[in-house]
């Protein structure tokens, strides 16, 4: 069962992240714009929050460090995704701030730094 959910999981991550676009004629013209799946290939360490999640569930966190790495991540990766002026750009810092002054308001409550 696990080499299934392998082979499904790099099957989707190919479609998803590599671009499985039907419209091919569009891809490298000079005057397009470069497509979210091609920004998306650019990504070093792509993070989602639904990775999170199951992270989450999985227990693959042994450390704080480790989830607020990936958090991060997902900030890091809209900022390269997004333009600072567009609405998701825009979203991903508020997102950021929140994220990090609750993280900063756990910290003191639970006697962390």
């Amino acid at each position: 069962k696990q080499c299934i959910n392998a082979e499904y999981g790099k099957q989707w991550y190919q479609r998803r992240v590599r671009g499985n676009s039907r419209c091919t004629k569009c891809r490298g013209h000079s005057g397009s714009q470069p497509s979210l799946t091609a920004k998306l290939r650019l990504l070093k360490e792509p993070m989602d929050l639904s990775t999170i999640h199951k992270k989450f569930q999985k227990k693959h966190y042994p450390k704080l460090t480790f989830f607020v790495k990936d958090v991060l991540r997902v900030f890091s990766n809209a900022r390269q995704l997004y333009s600072e002026d567009s609405q998701r750009g825009r979203c991903a810092d508020t997102l950021e701030r929140y994220f990090v002054a609750k993280l900063n308001e756990f910290k003191l409550r639970h006697g962390l730094n």
